[in-house]
This record gives structure tokens, sequence and C-alpha cells, in this order.
């Protein structure tokens, strides 16, 4: 597959070293800091699924989820709580006790995959808690993982023959795939009625993706989508035990459950360098998919705590909402934002799930 030119290492390794020593730039590939989702240019027509020719032979770990549906062969057994969301499950020893309902709400049991929205992190893996450089995050992915974020927007690259959680150079930070897979997997023990979706910005092929996804356990998870079939309610999904929606901006299918987001997705622009600028235009993917990501964040000339406090206020994310709902006619099924914990994410998507009522605006 096409590649992008990227410079040599050691030429990104003083661009980055500079950024950590000024805060003056994102540490991105092509020296733009707004490189993080490779954004397409939106008067370019739509994108095209990529026509891949890679056999699944050795892989037999890939679920059989024919005709969408997502009941596991072996794995965990389904959820025996979908009726009385109420009942009691055992906690897990180092995790918080189980939440009841449908991620945390009995209410959004009943709603299709495509009919709720979820919050989500920008760079989730970059984290000041980790001690990331130039973090998106103030977090760590366990802590949003226990937060309450449900939507992962990963970098994922081949770094020293490791699959690693990067953000466009690996000194600026770094953790082994397999590991935070091993910790969602974990989570997801922890968590049985818990719905979690990853989106890859993948720079390694599906085959290394399936390899660690594999390897750390999650195949009895993942939920595999039938192109034209409707999607499950969370319910269903908790039920049948396939709670972990995996996709990638260019790589997969196959595997079946590797999806290509873009042929779920479409999404809005994402560099923005203040609140002034935040738009609804549609960036990457056809207007017609059934998910929506919001992409909303602000880089000036990086991410910092000061941009998450302004972009995440409730008057400034629910107005943004607003805009795109007048123009789209339609919610939006991500909300993805950088330092998640400032701010009021968590109550605009209670608002939107109709959880929470509104404020007075």
């Amino acid at each position: 597959m096409h590649r992008r030119y990227r410079p040599p290492r050691s030429t990104i390794a003083l661009w980055c070293l500079a950024i950590a020593w000024a805060h003056a730039l994102g540490c991105s590939i092509d020296g733009d800091p707004s490189n993080d989702l490779r954004q397409e240019d939106p008067d370019t027509s739509e994108l095209q699924d990529a026509e891949l020719d890679r056999s699944e032979q050795g892989h037999d770990a890939t679920p059989d989820t024919a005709g969408g549906d997502a009941s596991p062969p072996e794995g965990p057994p389904p959820s025996d709580t979908e009726d009385d969301p109420d009942d009691d499950i055992d906690p897990v020893p180092g995790w918080p006790p189980p939440r009841v309902g449908c991620n945390g709400h009995p209410a959004l049991c009943d709603r299709s995959y495509a009919e709720v929205v979820f919050p989500g992190t920008h760079n989730s893996m970059s984290n000041a808690e980790d001690r990331w450089i130039v973090p998106n995050q103030n977090r760590n992915l366990r802590s949003q993982l226990v937060d309450g974020i449900r939507v992962f927007l990963l970098d994922i690259y081949l770094d020293g023959g490791e699959v690693a959680l990067c953000h466009s150079i690996c000194l600026a930070g770094r953790r082994p795939f397999l590991e935070a897979m091993n910790e969602l997997r974990a989570f997801l023990e922890s968590q049985p009625r818990e719905v979690i979706t990853l989106i890859l910005e993948d720079y390694v092929d599906a085959e290394a993706i399936e390899d660690v996804i594999v390897a750390a356990g999650l195949t009895p998870y993942l939920y595999a989508r039938t192109e034209g079939m409707p999607w499950p309610t969370l319910g269903a999904m908790i039920a049948q035990g396939r709670r972990l929606v995996i996709t990638a901006q260019d790589e997969g299918p196959p595997p079946t459950w590797l999806h290509n987001i873009w042929s779920l997705a479409w999404d809005t622009p994402y560099t923005f360098r203040s609140v002034e600028e935040f738009s609804c235009r549609r960036n990457r993917g056809s207007t017609s998919n059934d998910l929506f990501l919001l992409n909303h964040w602000i880089l000036n000339p990086a991410a910092a705590p000061r941009h998450g406090e302004e972009a995440n206020a409730y008057d400034v994310l629910m107005a943004r909402i607003d805009t795109c709902i007048a123009q789209w006619s339609r919610l939006p099924t991500f909300i993805a934002v950088d330092f998640y914990d400032i701010g009021d994410l968590f109550e605009v998507v209670d608002v939107l799930n109709g959880i929470a009522e509104p404020r007075e605006r």
C-alpha cells in the first residue's frame, strides 16, 4: 500500500527535541501539527474503499460473524443481565465495580450502536500521566477507560520490529500496542456491560494488527459488521459478548472485524486554531455513512490544557453540535477531544443521549 514520504528518523528526532524544548510545534510527520489524522481535502471526491488482496490463511482465530451476527462460538459467556441490568456482577480485583445498564445507562440498551453518542479522545495514547512529550491528554489509557471514555483514536507504528503506540515519532512517547490491548482485555473482563470502539491511524498492515489483537486474547470480544445489515443494539452486543468495534483509517477488511472507518463513518475537519474556526464541513468519508465522528480540539500551535478548557466548555461544545445538527440533521456518533478531563464532555454526551437535562443557554 502506498505510504506518504516520511523524513529520516534523525530529522524527525531533531524536530521533536525542538518541540519539547519550545512547545512550539506538534511533532508531526510533515511539520504540521494537524497531521494527526491525515486530513483529506474537503473539495476532493468521496473516499473510495481500498481494495485489499490479503489472504486470511493462517489466521483461524478470526471470528465468523457473517450476516452481522455477533454471537461468539467461544470465549466469555453472554451477559445474563440484559433483561435485569440491576443484577449483581462480581467485581474483578484491580478494577472498579462493574457498571450496570449499557455503557453505564439502562436507557442505552435498546438503542442501536449508530444511535448512541460516545465520548472519545484524540491521540488517546499521548498523555501526561505517562510523560509523553506535548501530550493530548492528561490521563493514560487505563484512567480513560475507568473514567468513561469509550472511543479511542490511536496511532500505531512499527518501531524496532514491534507494533507500538506512538505519535509520529516514538521518541516523543511510546507504548507497545500489545501491552495496551492486554490492558483493554482486562477492562472488558472487568466490565461486561461496556462497548468500546478503536479508531486506528494505522502505519502497519492488517496482518500486524491482527497478530496483536489475537495475542491479546481479544478475539472473543470482536464485532464484525456485514455491509447493509442494521447495527445491533448495545444490549444485543453485550448479551452476545461482541463488545469491541475496531476500525482503521487505511487497512481492513480482511479480517472481517477490521473495518475501514471511512466505509462506516464520516468526519469533520480537525485543524482548528481557535473556537471561531470550528466547522461541521465534511472531511473524509461519505455523509451517507451511518456513523459521524466530530473532531473537536484546538492546536495552536500544539495541544495544551488551556485549549481543552476552552474547547470542551459546555456552551462551546453544544453550540458546535447544534450547528452540525442544523447542517446535517443528525447527532455525532463519536465526539473526540483533547484533555477530556477538563470541561464538560461527559455532561454533553449525557445530554445528547437523553440521560441528563440540558442547561439553559
